[in-house]
């Protein structure tokens, strides 16, 4: 490598380095309020203020008879705010029994057969469409065929849309977060983001991000945006728009959704790899216009959004950087040493880790950090699965199934947290 190349290759991978740890830093910063500040939920309504919200609660499934009737069943037991609610299991492509299991368990249900568009997004889309042709709901709620949902949630969503929100992202919990490494792994991330990113960004005032599941969306909202059919990752999308259109996406931190996690890492390698393929092509498709709202109005959402989507990429540029520096020290390649060596690559690790550490602490899950060398191990997979990602993210054609069976009940939740017994 001639000396000229060799500067401009060092210069290039120390503002890398730079840039990741200003990325570190912003989002330590931005944590600092879900840390210092406990989320509350808001007043509930005044007797003038009451408003008759009509739910229409949209359930999508595909092949999943072994979990779809809990989760009916944890839907008939909420409160049901004024206005009522009507609960639909889509069945999608189906193939085994989900449509009657879920009609013995008291839901209504959709039939939707389309093999050439398979998968969530496809099967929520058609739903949508098919729901705005009637007038007898006010706010959908989407959620997935293996959740168990907190039987507030649905006075939760109400109390928030009578203050004018129109898109409300649930706390995202688990339901077996004990079942292995793996699915305790998932949790603790969900579980530090909740309170690190969600609730923080829903302090000051910025937006939080739809998860997949256990959104709340009023009817304006799906008449005017629809639900996004051009990538894997629907929710991802759904904010970015959400966000151009000047709204945002608000943090219902007293509401929770049950989900199940995997437990076999080829199951997650797929779930995460998919992730990574529309995260991708989101962030390449609508950085610029965020941007460019950006410049036109000032909006700091909109930063905050494209900070969120060049995450995993930053953090896969941090990974590079400290591998090649290791490979300089410890073999004594001809490779550019970047400015930051070593200390700060430590810096930045702990920084994050502790964060999360800190998030589990707040959160009540201090108990996780027992399995911090599985989520170490986790992390280091999914920043390959981000790589994998980026190489494929022009394909947003091709939708994997990710197979549920733990088919726990809440009273098996509240008494284990994610230990009790699958119903047969």
């Amino acid at each position: 490598m001639g000396a000229a190349a060799y500067v401009a290759v060092g210069a290039l991978e120390s503002a890398f380095a730079f840039a990741t740890l200003l990325f570190v830093a912003y989002n330590l910063m931005m944590a600092l309020p879900g840390v210092l500040f406990a989320p509350k939920p808001p007043k509930p309504p005044g007797d003038g203020e009451r408003v008759r919200t009509r739910f229409l609660v949209l359930v999508a499934a595909h092949d999943e008879g072994r979990v779809i009737a809990p989760t009916v069943r944890s839907l008939r037991a909420v409160e049901v705010p004024p206005g009522g609610v009507r609960i639909v299991v889509v069945c999608d492509n189906c193939t085994d029994d989900t449509a009657e299991r879920a009609r013995e368990a008291g839901a209504e249900t959709w039939v939707r057969t389309d093999p050439l568009r398979r998968g969530k997004g496809a099967a929520v889309r058609w739903a949508l469409e098919r729901a705005l042709g009637m007038d007898d709901w006010d706010a959908v709620v989407l959620l997935d065929a293996d959740n168990l949902v907190d039987r507030h949630l649905l006075t939760a969503f109400a109390a928030r849309l009578a203050r004018g929100e129109e898109a409300i992202q649930a706390y995202l919990d688990s339901k077996n977060p004990t079942d292995n490494w793996l699915s305790l792994s998932y949790a603790m991330g969900y579980w530090a983001a909740s309170r690190l990113y969600q609730a923080s960004r829903d302090a000051v005032g910025l937006s939080a991000q739809l998860g997949g599941t256990g959104i709340c969306l009023a009817r304006c909202v799906v008449e005017e945006l629809g639900w996004p059919a051009l990538s894997l990752t629907e929710d991802l999308e759904l904010t970015m728009r959400l966000v151009l259109s000047g709204r945002r996406v608000t943090w219902a931190h007293e509401a929770r959704v049950y989900d199940e996690k995997p437990v076999h890492l080829a199951v997650a390698w797929r779930q995460r790899v998919r992730w990574m393929q529309g995260h991708t092509f989101v962030a390449r498709r609508l950085t610029l216009p965020l941007l460019g709202r950006l410049l036109r109005h000032g909006d700091l959402a909109a930063l905050d959004a494209v900070m969120y989507l060049w995450a995993p990429t930053l953090q896969l540029v941090g990974m590079v950087w400290t591998l090649s520096w290791l490979a300089a020290v410890l073999f004594g390649l001809p490779l550019p040493v970047p400015v930051l060596p070593l200390p700060g690559f430590a810096l930045m690790t702990l920084a994050t880790y502790g964060a999360t550490a800190v998030g589990l602490w707040v959160e009540g899950r201090a108990w996780a950090l027992r399995n911090l060398p599985g989520h170490l191990f986790a992390g280091l997979v999914w920043w390959l699965t981000t790589v994998v990602g980026w190489l494929r993210h022009r394909d947003q054609g091709t939708w994997v199934h990710t197979p549920h069976t733990r088919a726990l009940t809440a009273p098996a939740l509240a008494g284990g947290g994610g230990e009790g017994e699958a119903e047969a």
